[in-house]
């Protein structure tokens, strides 16, 4: 060594327990201290020494090398997702604590179909905030390849916990010889917490479309809707314990939607298509279980013989479900309205005079989470000897939809389409049975209490309608009714929520100045998002839509003019018939079922009956009926 080096002062004489150590290699003195020294300096540059945040994360390969990076750091680390990530393979295994957060629940985690973002082993300890998993896939490897079975979104064997989280059409393999289950989420560790999230359109082959829960650990799921999953065997929404003894505590949680479909054909296959309990140790509070099926059939809650029952009570569970689920629980149906009807997010409303509103007694306030919805609104908090909750994952006065807002006049009102007039009598199926022979007498009784519908699209300040029929609505949306992260308030001009009966072509004007659209179809779950076309007319800014859906009007420098000046010509009587899809009809009295409009009566539908409508005419819908 040369000390003489300007940059480097000399070295401090050795200290004594230094000297003792060097007088076992005369001569070797700067050598040793050199050596030293250099390795102290390896060691820290290993890995930090503190937790990190890793920030600005917007590609797959960020978020790769970020969680890299934070397993291989032994502090817990925070990575922020700033922008929508498609996989292009999966993300390492998580065997460290690592947090990772979305803004506001906007941005996506994308498998592509093809990956599973998420594999947290039994070190790991995995923290999820306001983000969306979509389209997750697991299937490929081998049953001997244990870390690639189950649980296509994640698979946790260590720590997992959501919050504010969206689990969404998550799939596993259909290949028979690989049996793998959970097509959102498999767990397995020692703890497992879902709070304020949503778990949805996932599906599987085998047990748990939405979530299996295995192993001896403990899992609470709290304000969190559990909907639309399938399972080729048991557990359409959520399958526990197939062999261990996990602990399951579901408080204030709606499961509904969820079907199983016997992939493997095995006649047991049908078993709790809502939550199926095979083993361990179940707490059921303030909940919803209702409206899962298979083959079209109430199927809801079975609880396996070995399962200890350590709380019941305040349930809604409807029917296809073992008497042990519905013990001194509420059968009747919730009326809940979807996510597709409400336009306010991944969660279902009571309808207003739904049994669930003010039905059980509000969860001890001392107890995290309780007092709020899953939309984080207020329970009543705390709760006093008269406040009662709802049941199920929302609070809620019950669903109506709210009044356009109050708009000033707008400076000039292009001319109304002429519409003609309404068909005299609008049913849902043909005449009910009156205890009269008469059927005429029957289609008369309707014809007095059902009243012809009105169109609402002629009803907005400053938006215009063409080419609808009279069974056309429309209403004014914010940015709270349209949901959709990427509409933030401020970022639209203006909006509007067309549904019932929209037919091709119906073009929607605003007055307000705009350059685009977008379009989100409600007609289907999940929803679509597309860019949508805009054009000129009378110095309005146009959309043309070919079915239900929100327009929403961006801003922007005006479009071109729309391909004709002329005013469409309002629609002629309602088509012959038009198809339906994820539609669904509730009788309001007895009603004949015929063969065609007009037909043979073939049976008679109970008052209250639900119904899946394939066809709509003026007058009749064609219905499957078992």
């Amino acid at each position: 060594m040369n000390w003489e080096n300007p940059l480097c002062s000399p070295p401090p004489p050795p200290v004594k327990f230094r000297k003792k150590l060097l007088d076992l290699n005369p001569g070797s003195v700067h050598r040793f201290r050199f050596f030293f020294i250099a390795l102290v300096f390896l060691l820290l540059s290993a890995a930090p020494v503190h937790a990190v945040d890793f920030n600005n994360i917007d590609t797959y390969e960020k978020l790769r090398d970020a969680i890299t990076n934070a397993v291989g750091n032994l502090y817990a680390d925070t990575i922020n997702i700033t922008a929508n990530i498609t996989l292009k393979d999966s993300l390492p295994t998580i065997a460290s604590t690592v947090t990772i957060n979305g803004d506001g629940g906007k941005f996506i985690i994308d498998g592509d179909g093809k990956y599973r973002p998420f594999y947290v082993n039994v070190s790991g300890i995995l923290t999820l905030n306001n983000l969306i998993i979509d389209k997750a896939f697991v299937g490929s490897g081998t049953p001997e390849e244990d870390q690639y079975n189950h649980g296509a979104s994640i698979k946790a064997e260590g720590v997992l916990t959501l919050n504010r989280v969206v689990i969404r059409n998550g799939k596993t393999s259909t290949d028979s010889t690989l049996n793998i289950s959970a097509g959102g989420i498999y767990f397995s560790g020692s703890d497992l917490d879902i709070n304020n999230s949503a778990i949805h359109n996932n599906s599987s082959y085998a047990n748990g479309g939405g979530i299996r829960i295995d192993g001896n650990g403990t899992t609470t799921i709290q304000n969190t809707s559990i909907y639309g999953n399938t399972s080729g065997a048991r557990g359409g929404g959520i399958y526990m314990g197939l062999s261990e003894s996990p602990i399951v505590r579901l408080y204030q949680v709606t499961i509904t939607g969820n079907s199983t479909t016997n992939a493997d054909g095995s006649a047991s296959q049908n078993q709790g298509a809502g939550l199926r309990a095979n083993g361990g140790t179940l707490h059921l509070s303030n909940s919803i279980i209702y409206g899962n099926t298979f083959s079209g059939n109430q199927e809801n809650c079975r609880i396996g013989s070995s399962v200890t029952v350590g709380t019941l009570s305040g349930n809604i569970i409807g029917g296809g479900a073992d008497s042990t689920c519905t013990a001194s629980q509420t059968t009747d149906d919730p009326d809940l309205a979807g996510p597709s009807v409400h336009g306010l997010g991944n969660f279902y409303i009571a309808r207003s005079g739904s049994p669930a509103i003010d039905a059980v007694a509000c969860l001890a306030s001392s107890v995290d989470g309780y007092s709020v919805d899953q939309r984080g609104e207020a329970r009543p908090n705390p709760p006093g000897a008269n406040d009662k909750c709802d049941i199920g994952a929302i609070e809620h006065e019950g669903y109506a939809p709210p009044p356009p807002p109050v708009q000033p006049p707008p400076p000039v009102q292009p001319p109304q389409p002429v519409q003609p007039p309404p068909p005299s009598v609008f049913t849902v199926i043909s005449g009910g049975d009156s205890g009269s022979d008469d059927d005429d007498d029957d289609d008369e009784t309707l014809k007095a209490v059902l009243a012809p519908p009105v169109s609402t699209c002629l009803d907005l300040e400053g938006i215009a309608a063409y080419n609808i029929n009279e069974s056309t609505q429309c209403q004014r949306v914010n940015a709270m009714q349209i949901a959709n992260p990427n509409i933030k308030e401020g970022d639209f001009v203006d909006a509007v929520d067309v549904w019932s009966w929209v037919q091709p072509k119906t073009q929607i004007c605003f007055e307000a100045a705009g350059g685009s659209f977008t379009f989100i179809d409600t007609a289907v779950l999940p929803r679509t998002v597309q860019a949508w076309a805009a054009c000129s007319l009378n110095g309005m800014t146009c959309g043309t839509i070919d079915g239900p859906g929100m327009l929403v009007l961006l801003p922007g420098d005006p479009p071109a003019a729309c391909a004709t000046t002329k005013a469409a010509k309002a629609a002629p009587a309602v088509p012959a018939a038009q198809g339906l899809a994820n539609c669904m009809v509730r009788t309001q009295f007895n009603l004949n079922l015929r063969a065609a409009p007009d037909g043979e009566i073939t049976g008679e539908v109970p008052h209250n009956s639900t119904l899946t409508a394939l066809e709509r005419t003026a007058a009749w819908f064609k219905v499957d009926y078992h």
